[in-house]
């Protein structure tokens, strides 16, 4: 239970957390410690009501902690280095309507968190940030996967990728890149890099074998894709990524034979196809639509459903 929780409330209260000054580590290691008390707490004391609020409470009460010790040592007056996210619920960029609750309290059943996820997923595909780090810097901030995971899922070394992904939370912080939604201008152009990089997650997992250690790539890629989805429902495009991916990956325990290799269209077993992805992969593709003219996702979801159609008409066109 408190996985699922972790893994659906990291994005939104991280890019909470970081808006103040864009220190993404800090946020990270904030919401470490907050996860870390739960496992110890909620056993004993249960869950509480709004566990996602009392995740935010413990976590916003590190980031202070941090933000007072800081002035501190600055021999500053806190109220001057403290972001103003304490002060007068405002961040960094203009946002607007954080959560607060009273110090040493948690009102967690009573907290409205606010949905910045999308925020998070622009800020890693901003146009500041190394497109080479734009992938595992989602993979890593949104999902949670650690460097070790994701240099082994990109065949890059370790050492290399822990380093890739400092430069890019060092950049998003000393560059003062606004945690905020784009403006009307920017948004295609910033989503077209979020997409980008969700489908260069499942292409990882689409080239090599399900039983190899990129086994669960593609788990990962459509929960981006969802997640994209239900924050910009309006996109036609990135229903046709989420139609792709779906399509795509139901098919997935049949492409690859016992020797490893390619199974081609018209001999794989449509028995084994996931019909529930395949349902959900059309449901994305009538979304998508047909009022505009279609972007390359949407023209390759297209034929992945003329594909997956072999399942009812036994032919493969």
């Amino acid at each position: 239970m408190i996985a699922d929780l972790v893994r659906k409330a990291r994005p939104r209260l991280l890019a909470l957390l970081a808006a103040p000054d864009g220190d993404l580590t800090a946020a990270e290691d904030a919401f470490s410690d907050a996860v870390d008390k739960a496992l110890r707490e909620w056993p004993t004391t249960g869950v509480p009501a709004n566990p996602e609020a009392w995740l935010f409470t413990v976590a916003r009460n590190r980031r202070r902690d941090g933000w007072r010790g800081a002035a501190r040592t600055t021999c500053l007056d806190e109220r001057v280095t403290t972001p103003v996210l304490v002060r007068n619920h405002t961040v960094r960029g203009g946002i607007s309507g954080v959560p607060t609750a009273r110090t040493g309290t948690v009102e967690d059943a009573a907290l409205e968190i606010p949905d910045w996820r999308l925020a998070l997923l622009a800020v890693a595909a901003h146009p500041a940030i190394d497109p080479i780090a734009r992938t595992p810097l989602m993979l890593n901030t949104v999902l949670g996967l650690s460097a070790e995971r994701i240099g082994a899922l990109l065949l890059v070394p370790t050492a290399t990728m822990a380093e890739r992904l400092t430069l890019a939370k060092k950049r998003i912080k000393s560059s003062d890149l606004r945690f905020e939604l784009p403006g009307v201008d920017e948004l295609p152009g910033r989503l077209g890099a979020i997409r980008d990089a969700i489908y260069g997650v499942y292409s990882v997992d689409w080239m090599h074998s399900a039983a190899t250690h990129r086994d669960g790539l593609a788990e990962e890629a459509l929960f981006l894709v969802e997640l994209l989805t239900d924050l910009v429902p309006d996109d036609p495009e990135s229903h046709g990524l989420a139609a792709l991916l779906c399509l795509s990956a139901a098919r997935r325990r049949s492409r690859i034979d016992k020797r490893g290799e390619f199974v081609p269209l018209d001999r794989q077993d449509t028995t084994t196809w996931d019909h529930a992805l395949l349902r959900r992969g059309e449901e994305h593709l009538r979304a998508a639509g047909t009022s505009t003219s279609p972007g390359p996702y949407r023209l390759q979801s297209a034929i992945q459903a003329v594909h997956c159609a072999q399942r009812r008409t036994g032919m493969t066109d």
